[in-house]
């Protein structure tokens, strides 16, 4: 189906990891790589790919697709036996960050857009989520750059961490 396929592959890298399984962790990871690349708007997470029409995804993701694409990619690049593997989940962390510094932005409502470009659904990335999602803006920062150490994505941490961990800790009644 075109449903939640980036957030099952971002759980599903943590599982074969864990389990020693390298080879199935691989093919999930080049799955994961093709949620991110295919389509043509790199680091715009898909939820998946028409299983009919080629590269025709489903124009909405999630800030859920966004997190455990991260995760997964995240997992691959510290835990994965090979440097193409690690190489690869480098990329896509590196891709999804950059589409965030260029969508993710006030003038956009903090919104990580549709494929489209217009504003998506449960895709606020500040003001207006949840606080237990407050940090994921940051994370996606932070994590390229403990894997890329490029300075520009611990700068873009360090910008939206301090406000986000203010809300994390804010009680939603």
């Amino acid at each position: 189906g075109m449903e939640d396929c980036a957030l099952h592959a971002g759980a599903m890298l943590d599982t074969a990891i864990r389990c020693g399984e390298f080879e199935l962790a691989s093919r999930v990871l080049i799955g994961l790589e093709s949620l991110v690349v295919r389509h043509g708007r790199p680091g715009f997470v898909a939820r998946g790919f028409s299983p009919f029409a080629g590269n025709l995804c489903y124009p909405n993701s999630s800030r859920d697709q966004f997190t455990l694409a991260v995760f997964g990619a995240w997992r691959a690049f510290c835990s994965m036996p090979s440097e193409v593997e690690r190489r690869c989940a480098a990329g896509i962390l590196r891709n999804i960050s950059d589409y965030c510094l260029e969508i993710v932005t006030a003038a956009n409502g903090f919104n990580l857009g549709r494929f489209d470009r217009g504003p998506a659904m449960v895709s606020l990335m500040r003001r207006g989520c949840a606080p237990h999602e407050a940090l994921r803006l940051p994370m996606i920062y932070g994590i390229a750059a403990s894997v890329t150490g490029e300075p520009r994505y611990y700068e873009l941490m360090r910008r939206y961490a301090a406000a986000g961990l203010r809300e994390t800790l804010t009680m939603n009644p």
